[in-house]
Order: structure tokens, then sequence, then C-alpha cells
């Protein structure tokens, strides 16, 4: 009900949404797509690595880092991206890239709705000034973030990769400005959500679409709503499985959605002191996570 997704948005920064709309068969077939880009070798990738100055494309792995419980690859509409990527699988990416169009475009349907919503129940408390900036939107921006999860990890090995998880969330965060984050996730053993009040972990319900609060709705609800970050968590299972983070951005706040190769700098020093407050934190909510789901 609307009642218990406003209290969960207001608590927690995210809710869970059933029968919303999407057919199943658009979700299956852009998943089914998605794992052919983690079939790639790694000489193949060096092409399409991130960085600092490029979003998009593969999450640059370190020889430490090889076996990793999960991969991650961003997609957008960006030029350079498709031309990259046809250069190296060029059948297989075509297909990938025209089913996840097709289902940004029920995506959109939904966040477009979830905002209507919050544009009803914020605007009077925070003024139109603010929130009816996201009215008379025709289509904003998005960007996915496409994780492979393993299968049949060790429970050893699964915890060291959910303290550098963590520590990658809370230091590094979304490289993308967004409204809301639209993440299908079936499957899923928990789902983790992460803010600056702390960790918060739920089991999803089978199906759902659990959205999450951006950094652009926070500002624009006058801070009523607090940006958070989502993640789904596959233990214990045995086979692989695919999950998709979209984040929407409304047109007139997604210029970094636009621009995917605009670098966002932090200096050295603010990076070492963010890097030691949150080694702190992480070591508390790891500490808290261990005491009671172990």
């Amino acid at each position: 009900t609307l009642p218990k997704i406003l209290d969960s948005i207001a608590t927690i920064g995210c809710f869970q949404l059933v029968n919303y709309g999407i057919p199943v068969e658009s979700i299956r077939s852009a998943l089914t797509a998605a794992a052919g880009i983690f079939q790639l070798p790694p000489q193949k990738r060096t092409a399409v690595t991130r960085s600092p100055e490029k979003l998009y494309g593969f999450e640059e792995v370190h020889e430490e880092d090889e076996g990793e419980v999960s991969e991650e690859f961003v997609w957008c509409k960006a030029k350079a991206l498709e031309l990259a990527m046809e250069g190296i699988w060029p059948v297989g990416y075509s297909n990938f890239s025209e089913k996840m169009e097709t289902l940004v475009a029920e995506m959109e349907k939904v966040a477009e709705k979830i905002l209507i919503v919050f544009r009803e129940i914020y605007q009077e408390k925070t003024g139109r000034c603010e929130m009816e900036k996201m009215e008379g939107e025709d289509g904003g921006g998005w960007a996915c973030y496409v994780y492979k999860h393993g299968g049949n990890v060790s429970a050893e090995k699964w915890r060291s990769c959910l303290r550098y998880d963590v520590m990658k969330m809370l230091i590094g965060g979304m490289d993308y400005s967004h409204t809301l984050c639209l993440h299908i996730c079936d499957g899923s053993s928990e789902f983790h959500v992460y803010s600056k009040k702390g960790w918060v972990s739920f089991c999803p319900h089978k199906h759902a679409l659990v959205v999450t609060v951006g950094d652009q709705t926070q500002a624009l609800s006058g801070g009523q709503l607090k940006h958070v970050i989502g993640r789904p968590i596959y233990r214990g299972e045995e086979e692989e499985f695919i999950s998709m983070a979209f984040l929407y951005s409304s047109s007139t706040t997604n210029s970094r959605l636009v621009d995917p190769q605009k670098p966002n700098t932090i200096s050295l020093s603010q990076q070492a002191i963010a890097a030691i407050l949150f080694t702190l934190l992480y070591q508390i909510l790891v500490y808290v996570y261990y005491k009671f789901y172990f």
C-alpha cells in the first residue's frame, strides 16, 4: 500500500514494487543477452574498460581480483560505447543493446509514475519551485549497471568479497548522478541498502522491482528523502545470476548521464580522509552483519 511504501522510503530510502507492468519476457530476454557480455575474454574487454574519464564498460580487474564473486559492466546509450562493443562483439552487442532499449522504455514508464507520486506528496512540503522541476520532463537519461554473480562461492571467499564490496560502495558510490535506481534482482537471497545512516538488509519479494532513492531526488525533495545505494546479494547459490540496476536521471539534471566521459574528480586529501572514516564505519557494519547473519 502507499502508506507502507512512503514509510519505507522515509526510513531506508528504498521500497519494492510487484505487478509493476513490465512483461516478464522483456526482463528475461535482456538478462539472457546480458550474460553474453561476461563471456568475452579479458583481452577483448581491455578496449572497453572503465576509467575516471570513461564511466561505461567493464570494471577494471587487477590480477589479485581475479575470481571475484561478481563482475560488473555499465551500459548506456553513448555512441563511443556502441562503436567499441560492436568492434569486439558485433552480433551479440547489437542484440543486447536492442533488448536493453526495449526494457529501458518500460522502466521509464515505471519511473515516471513514481515521480508523479513524489511530486504530489513532497511538493507542498518543499515548495513548487523545487518539485516542479520534475514536471513536464520528456525522457530522462539512463545508465545501467549489469552484474554477474558467481555460483558455488565458498563462505570464506564470499565474506572476503563482501568486505571489498562494502568499502567500494561506501567510498565510490555510483558514478552517475540519478533520480531513482530500479533494481532487477530476482533470485537474490538478500538486498543491502547503504547510506550515511548505516547499512540495512532485507529479503526481496520474488519478481519484485526494488527502487532506491537517488541524489537528485534527495535534492529536489529538500532533504525529505535520502540518497542510498542498493545492491542485491546472492549467497549460497550454486548457479550464476545476472542482476541489473537502472539509474534514471530527470532531463533537467542528467548531465552526467548525457556525458559519461566527464570525470568526477576528488582530491587526494579528500580520498585519504574518506578512506579513514569509511574504514572505521566498515568495521562496525561488518561486525554487526556477521554477528546477526552468521
